[in-house]
């Protein structure tokens, strides 16, 4: 049996949580009431939880939800249906990015600059675009957080992509923007794998991103902070890798990714 200290908790997991949870909501103090009111929900519910090394993993999954829920009660924007400007002209749009867009993440683009671009975002959009290539969500797990079909989630998520990429370039872009050095970057141009291009962008830059809390945690006197038992199984996994391999790169120019055991593989689009 196990007593966890909530308040060590927050203070060692808040910033990061408060990090994730302000990519979804601009406002920092309705952002920090939604960590908060997190951490309550999880005291509330600690028996979910099966093991004490997947605590983080569970915390965040609370956070994103709780951001979900607040950005679909008080948002103006459509989640559920599909407007005829949300669906692309033609299935080769959704395929075939334009080469402006392949080539815009060949600028080394600072956090806040990427930051301000998800901002510009309306919700339903931000929405997806956070969930797909920050926390690597299929459009299949997008449709079942967000209550929309499969097609709105592409669709959000490709005016996403251009919402983005026009922001960037109309406010950021001039002569002295420094362009991304890495090789991989510019091997993913080359090859038009533009859609791994832009998760390794927006994951790299927001890996690490942390706020600090302006408060500690305010638990109410009438929660119950119970005693937890983990099993100890040794099948029990700590963290998920992301392995990203080659494979007949110089032949077939396909990238393998491995992804919580499920394989995609991405071709030149």
């Amino acid at each position: 049996m196990q007593t966890f200290n909530w308040q060590k908790i927050y203070l060692d997991y808040s910033p990061k949580l408060l990090g994730i949870c302000r990519r979804y909501i601009p406002d920092i103090y309705t952002a920090e009431d939604i960590v908060q009111d997190s951490f309550i929900a999880a005291i509330q519910n600690n028996h979910q939880l099966k093991d004490e090394k997947a605590l983080f993993g569970w915390l965040k999954k609370i956070v994103v939800n709780n951001a979900l829920m607040y950005l679909r009660k008080h948002s103006r924007d459509v989640f559920v249906n599909t407007e005829p400007s949300e669906i692309p002209d033609t299935l080769s749009e959704m395929n075939h990015p334009s080469l402006d867009e392949k080539h815009i993440l060949i600028y080394d683009f600072t956090r806040d600059q990427l930051l301000s671009s998800i901002d510009s975002l309306p919700e339903h959009h931000k929405s997806v675009f956070n969930l797909f290539f920050i926390e690597n969500h299929s459009h299949a797990e997008i449709s079942g957080l967000l209550g929309i079909t499969v097609n709105t989630s592409k669709s959000h998520l490709l005016r996403a992509k251009k919402s983005v990429q026009n922001f960037l370039i109309n406010n950021f872009v001039n002569q002295d923007t420094p362009k991304n050095k890495k090789k991989m970057a510019q091997l993913l141009v080359i090859f038009g794998l533009g859609g791994l291009l832009w998760a390794q962008t927006f994951n790299s830059k927001f890996s690490d991103f942390t706020i600090s809390p302006s408060r500690k945690l305010e638990i109410p006197e009438n929660i119950a902070v119970k005693s937890l038992a983990f099993s100890t199984s040794s099948d029990q996994v700590l963290t998920k890798k992301i392995i990203i391999g080659f494979y007949n790169f110089c032949n077939n120019c396909r990238f393998n990714i491995f992804v919580e055991s499920k394989k995609y593989i991405f071709t030149p689009e």
